[in-house]
């Protein structure tokens, strides 16, 4: 358990002992206030707890950073029994038919399945509350102040829920904020299917052979919200894309393009860490760098031998082809990849330069414990690593063309054999410090030097030799300079000196040097 997680499991504990009293409060309040009229029909409560773990099951997932929201057709069960079974047999339904899903899906974690329970029992009960409230202080005629109860309960209920996982979330440590964008969506949906409801339980009085048109229908609803949340996905994914090639662009340093390359693939596939390994054609060991952006925002470089050897870019180097590493796989090759980085599930994808494999992309962990990373993944990362090779290639033409700048200014400002500067540079210096020197009123001072019979040392040892003086020389003068001093050549063996300071300091200087 984390430091985290051990400060937050006793108000984890005492919140969901307050669901559990939270409901039983309702349902006691609610046994206290005066029947309503016998439902026509009655149901079989361990029937309706059929039904809510059948709704439980057909779970929709909206990813929100690391959190995931779920939508259900629970709503559906839950208005049937508000016209058709008791407070208490309702809430029992609910309650018995979530935690049969609940038990099933997360047998490992006995904390959460206590806190859906308990918020299974707080939604229904809130639900059956409002429901009796509703119906009698209404003055509507039957049905529709019915419907009007049943709406404002499923809605009230939905509200409960998202507030209350909300909550959780909170006292365990998470940075979830309370979305009103998510509360209307979560509302919507709700009224949706509770209408849906409506129209069961009224089949369900009438004819209840007209069930199986209700089923058919729930099962175009569980469709439409999966499709729906599949859109918002790819939306929110293309919406991402195009955001990370306008960052890509923007970005003229390779080291702000690698950073944001990685910032940008851990958003749009909503992973907990993300993976850049570049192979090194120079370094020995068969090497190579590998950059890890966590979940933090923490970038981390590391230079690591032998990452030619690396499971996953072995892989990558037989087949460059996007690879999805699922959780819990059998396969010995992918959890060697897995273990190699200590990750339950990655995408990865390789960089290929000119044919040739100059890398990876990854994406570790997807965030959350609802989805994983799956095959729709893998084009929208196939087309953020083709960027990403694209803008590799870019950032090191960039770095090339601007150090070839560099060095050709370097060259055109400075002697070829000796270093010093040239009479460009010379002319460039002294504009600037005669300028200075006008504004400041500073000393300037200028020191010529010539080498005596340097053509008798060309005559008799030869060329090379005069050139080794040269460069000699070149380097005393350059060593003894001070900072503010520059030293140039402007004839074969004359160079000169311009020092911001007096001419006896300037002096002082170049005497070694002479």
């Amino acid at each position: 358990m984390t430091g985290r997680a051990a400060r937050a499991a006793a108000p984890l504990h005492l919140y969901i002992a307050g669901l559990y009293a939270g409901a039983l409060g309702l349902l006691v309040w609610v046994g206290t206030l005066s029947p309503v009229a016998q439902a026509p029909v009655q149901i079989s409560w361990p029937l309706l707890a059929l039904a809510f773990a059948a709704a439980e099951a057909s779970v929709v997932h909206i990813e929100v950073g690391d959190d995931a929201h779920s939508f259900t057709l629970n709503e559906l069960p839950l208005v049937v029994g508000l016209f058709l079974l008791g407070p208490w047999a309702l809430v029992a339904a609910r309650v018995t038919g979530g935690a049969l899903t609940m038990a099933w899906t997360n047998r490992r974690s006995p904390v959460k399945l206590l806190f859906n329970v308990g918020l299974f029992a707080v939604e229904a009960a809130a639900a059956v509350v409002l429901f009796n409230v509703v119906r009698r202080v209404m003055p509507l005629s039957a049905p529709y102040v019915g419907w009007v109860a049943a709406l404002a309960a499923v809605v009230v209920a939905s509200v409960v829920d998202n507030v209350g996982v909300w909550m959780v979330i909170r006292i365990v440590g998470g940075g979830a904020e309370l979305s009103p964008r998510l509360l209307e969506l979560a509302a919507l949906s709700s009224a949706g299917t509770a209408t849906v409801g409506l129209i069961t339980e009224a089949i369900v009085v009438s004819d209840a052979r007209g069930l199986v048109l209700v089923l058919a229908l729930g099962g175009v609803l569980f469709l439409g919200y999966r499709k729906y949340a599949s859109l918002l996905r790819r939306f929110a994914s293309l919406r991402q894309l195009h955001d990370f090639t306008r960052a890509l662009a923007a970005a003229p340093e390779l080291s702000t393009m690698v950073n944001r390359s990685l910032e940008q693939a851990r958003s749009v596939l909503n992973a907990a860490r993300a993976e850049l390994c570049l192979i090194d054609d120079e370094a020995d060991e068969r090497g190579g760098i590998r950059l890890v952006l966590d979940r933090a925002g923490v970038l981390r470089t590391e230079h690591v031998p032998g990452l030619r050897d690396d499971p996953l870019l072995v892989r990558m180097a037989e087949r460059p082809e996007p690879l999805l590493l699922r959780r819990g796989s059998r396969v010995a090759a992918d959890r060697d990849a897995l273990a190699a980085r200590e990750a339950r599930e990655l995408i990865a994808c390789p960089l290929v330069s000119g044919g040739q494999l100059v890398g990876t992309l990854a994406v570790l962990d997807r965030l959350g414990e609802v989805t994983s990373f799956d095959q729709d993944d893998l084009p929208v990362f196939e087309t953020l690593a083709n960027h990403v090779t694209v803008s590799l290639e870019k950032g090191r033409l960039i770095d090339r063309l601007r150090v070839e700048a560099a060095e050709k200014e370097f060259q055109s400002l400075h002697d070829a054999l000796t270093g010093l500067g040239n009479r460009a540079l010379y002319e460039q210096v002294a504009a600037g410090a005669l300028v200075e020197a006008r504004r400041t009123g500073r000393s300037l001072a200028v020191i010529v030097m010539d080498v005596n019979r340097f053509k008798d040392v060309n005559d008799t040892l030869g060329h090379a030799a005069g050139d080794v003086l040269l460069q000699q020389l070149g380097e005393r003068l350059a060593a003894g300079l001070p900072a503010s001093g520059t030293a140039v050549r402007l004839g074969a063996t004359s160079s000169r000196s311009w020092f911001r300071t007096s001419l006896t300091r300037a002096r002082a200087a170049a005497s070694p040097t002479r």
